[in-house]
């Protein structure tokens, strides 16, 4: 994989996606990826259509999307409730829609807002990817 695509949610409560996003760039460019990042809208009515002027552009050879599943309260705990989510990327190829690996990780959000944090998820999601047998890079 050289050029990326990644394509993430809006920002919420529980995912700073800023620094999600810089913390992937960070990492897959130091791969040799040519990355491009965006903060899909609120209100996405068709990806495909969205996704369409980026990938024109910067021509990707694969899009990986995040998503944020399963958010639920956990129990309260001597630093107070934590909220836990599953984060998960699916890699595809720069269009189409064949599913060529997911993966999926449990997180909390007080991983998901700080830059630390932002970190330790984009290593987690990449490295599964990358034992998975995805190669990053030429």
């Amino acid at each position: 994989m050289t050029r990326l695509l990644v394509w993430l949610p809006p920002s919420s409560k529980y995912l700073d996606s800023g620094n999600l996003a810089s913390a992937l760039s960070t990492r897959l460019v130091a791969q040799g990826v040519a990355v491009e990042t965006v903060i899909s809208q609120p209100l996405e009515l068709e990806r495909s259509d969205s996704q369409a002027p980026f990938i024109a552009r910067f021509r990707p050879t694969h899009r990986l999307e995040i998503g944020v599943k399963d958010v639920s309260n956990s129990s309260s705990s001597s630093f107070g409730q934590s909220t836990v989510f599953s984060v998960v990327a699916v890699l595809y190829p720069a269009t189409g829609m064949k599913e060529i690996r997911s993966v999926r990780l449990v997180a909390t959000k007080f991983l998901a807002r700080s830059a630390d944090g932002a970190r330790e998820v984009a290593d987690q999601l990449l490295d599964q990817l990358q034992a998975s047998g995805i190669t990053f890079g030429r």
